[in-house]
């Protein structure tokens, strides 16, 4: 699944973060968890080292779908698209995914990324990201 760059850039990332015992979950399935957030990570193609992350966001609440779906939609138009950022609903589980890629990931640079993706997964599960639609 990845090339001999990209799996270096991984080995590196787990010494950089002590993850020896995960660090053979993620070069076999991409899978990671972030803290308590559940991360993949997948090569763009094979002809690049670009990589895309999908951060699984969480469960909205029934109650409050219709208000938090509008949003999402507001900040996809409104959020820069430099790293291909968007934010979805997986089809399968209904979780809400952000996803980006990093087009020459390094080690430090995937662990600065992760670190900002999964404090905003913690911050939308506090209000879904609601708050901000009113203020």
């Amino acid at each position: 699944m990845w090339s001999v760059k990209l799996s270096t850039i991984l080995k590196e990332f787990c010494a950089l973060n002590k993850l020896n015992k995960s660090c053979n979950q993620l070069l076999e399935t991409g899978a990671l968890l972030c803290g308590d957030i559940p991360v993949s990570i997948l090569p763009v193609n094979e002809s690049t080292s670009a990589i895309r992350i999908l951060v699984q966001m969480g469960m909205p609440p029934d109650t409050q779908n219709a208000a938090i779906y509008r949003r999402l939609l507001e900040i996809n138009l409104l959020m820069p698209q430099q790293n291909k950022e968007k934010l979805s609903v997986d089809p399968v589980s209904g979780n809400v995914i952000f996803s980006y890629e990093l087009e020459t990931p390094t080690a430090e640079a995937l662990m600065l990324s992760l670190q900002h993706a999964s404090s905003k997964a913690h911050e939308w599960q506090l209000g879904y990201f609601l708050d901000e639609a009113t203020a």
